[in-house]
């Protein structure tokens, strides 16, 4: 297969068959995240919002849906019948698509993916107070150095 500039090239390089199952999968995502922008990452159609939430492909004998570890760990007692790992769930071909199961992986990948956010975010922020702090305490240090030099150049200058 020849790499694909857009979702509908890579679902098309397929054979009907798998085409009818990604359609269906591109369609239960699309349904779950309908605010994601859809995008080729990876040689891989991917849903993203601020970030890549998921991506999905067809593979030799299986279909993949990749959302991060957190979320494969989420589900992990749902997702005992599949084959998984960490960052990968993995849907045997011939076998019907859990559709309402990727519905709600979908749907947690967004609420996670907003949890990171607003984590990283409140981090961000008290990285940038720790950071002024420690600047305006430096410029404090600083100053005092510089009035302590003049000081001495002033006192050596009386002598």
């Amino acid at each position: 297969m020849t790499k694909a500039d857009s979702v509908d090239e890579y679902i098309a390089s397929y054979d009907s068959d798998q085409q009818k199952v990604l359609t269906q999968l591109r369609a239960s995502l699309r349904k779950a995240i309908p605010d994601a922008v859809e995008l080729m990452s990876y040689g891989m159609p991917a849903l993203k919002t601020e970030r890549v939430l998921l991506w999905y492909a067809a593979q030799g004998k299986h279909y993949g849906l990749y959302p991060k570890a957190a979320t494969v760990a989420h589900f992990a007692d749902e997702l005992r019948t599949y084959e998984c790992s960490k960052g990968t769930i993995r849907f045997p071909r011939g076998q019907k698509l859990p559709v309402e199961l990727i519905t709600r992986i979908a749907k947690f990948c967004v609420e996670n993916d907003m949890r990171v956010s607003i984590k990283k975010a409140s981090l961000k922020k008290a990285t940038a107070k720790k950071t002024t702090v420690k600047k305006a305490t430096a410029k404090k240090a600083s100053l005092k150095k510089s009035s302590v030099k003049k000081t001495s150049i002033k006192k050596a200058s009386i002598k």
